[in-house]
């Protein structure tokens, strides 16, 4: 029950850090990406990466290590920009201001937060 209500808290994080920084960067659609060696990823303009960063790691170490946090926000903004366009992160995260939370938002949060499970032994 601890491990749940746990994993709860992280994708709790996630989801605010989305939310506050679709809310920042609302013209994020707007923008042209970064550019890059993958080209199959959605590379999101430095500044919503930074902003996503800064309060994913803010809300997330409330439940994870410093290092821990740092690590699970950085997996999870990487397997959103390998997943979302910037478009669709904007509209997916306004979405989910009205409490809608698709399943692969869910299966990010789980996957980043086994990822790191695994590297820091717990």
């Amino acid at each position: 029950m601890k491990i749940f209500q746990h994993k709860l808290s992280v994708l709790s994080a996630f989801l605010l850090a989305l939310i506050i920084t679709t809310d920042e960067g609302k013209t994020l659609g707007q923008q042209k990406p970064n550019s890059s060696t993958q080209p199959s990823a959605n590379i999101y303009p430095d500044d919503v990466v930074k902003t996503y960063m800064d309060t994913c790691v803010a809300q997330a170490s409330s439940v994870l290590s410093g290092s821990s946090a740092t690590d699970m926000c950085a997996c999870t903004i990487s397997e959103l920009e390998k997943k979302y366009s910037p478009e669709e992160f904007v509209e997916m995260a306004n979405n989910l201001q009205g409490g809608e939370v698709p399943d692969s938002i869910t299966q990010i949060a789980t996957t980043c937060l086994t990822r790191v499970e695994k590297k820091s032994g717990q």
